[in-house]
């Protein structure tokens, strides 16, 4: 795992389940999870990540669009 990316530290990575996703592997079809990820850097900035992973263990993982099922109210 870097550490450094672009000259800057990182200085915390958090994981957050999803608990509204409603996506399929693209491998066997099966129901997915998902999983944001945001990176906080020294200089502020930020990144976040959605990996969507198989619910059954055929192994994929991998980057993918939010599909959920229900919105935020505001």
């Amino acid at each position: 795992m870097a550490l450094i990316s672009n000259g800057n530290v990182v200085l915390s990575r958090r994981s957050f389940d999803i608990l509204n996703y409603f996506g399929r592997c693209p491998a066997c079809g099966y129901s997915a999870e998902a999983t944001v990820t945001v990176t906080t850097y020294s200089d502020g900035s930020s990144e976040t990540q959605l990996v969507g992973r198989c619910g059954l263990p055929c192994g994929w993982t991998g980057p993918i669009e939010m599909t959920t099922m229900t919105t935020v109210n505001r």
